[in-house]
């Protein structure tokens, strides 16, 4: 679609950028889903991680999301509607890790405020690069991240999976 056709639809780029923000909700909500349904938090962890990472690997967005990334940088509207939207995502996992710690299920190495913001930054680093796509196989992956998830999440006790 040529760039007068999209402005046809979408008042501006930031109109654009929020429609897309918006259609991710939907999947946002799935992969929640997912991560609460999980024997326990350290494998919630894991399974969102990897449904994030199938489904930036099938729809191929991974440069429309680096894009998104870099513009967020030089245009203060489209920083603002990224940070709503990645904020929500924030907050859903925060409180989840939150609720895990207040329950004893978890004791992560640093406080949640540190953690959240290096682990949605690992996050961003694996979407951008899409390693899925790259021939990275899944099993290892998930194993890669499932790693990661115990050792800063230190499950008080795991659940067979």
């Amino acid at each position: 679609m040529s760039p007068g056709a999209l402005y046809r639809y979408f008042a501006s780029k930031e109109a654009i950028i929020e429609a897309i923000c918006e259609a991710d909700r939907k999947e946002d909500a799935k992969i929640f889903a997912a991560m609460l349904s999980a024997p326990d938090v350290a494998e919630g962890f894991t399974r969102a991680a990897m449904m994030h990472m199938r489904y930036i690997s099938e729809t191929g967005i991974a440069p429309l999301f680096a894009e998104m990334r870099a513009e967020s940088m030089r245009n203060e509207a489209v920083r603002l509607c990224r940070e709503r939207c990645m904020g929500e995502v924030e907050n859903a996992f925060y409180f989840h890790l939150k609720n895990g710690v207040e329950r004893g299920d978890i004791d992560p190495v640093v406080d949640l405020e540190t953690l959240m913001p290096a682990i949605m930054a690992i996050g961003e680093g694996l979407a951008v690069n899409d390693l899925l796509a790259k021939g990275v196989k899944e099993d290892q992956l998930a194993a890669f991240l499932r790693a990661i998830g115990d050792a800063v999440l230190r499950p008080k006790k795991r659940a067979a999976t």
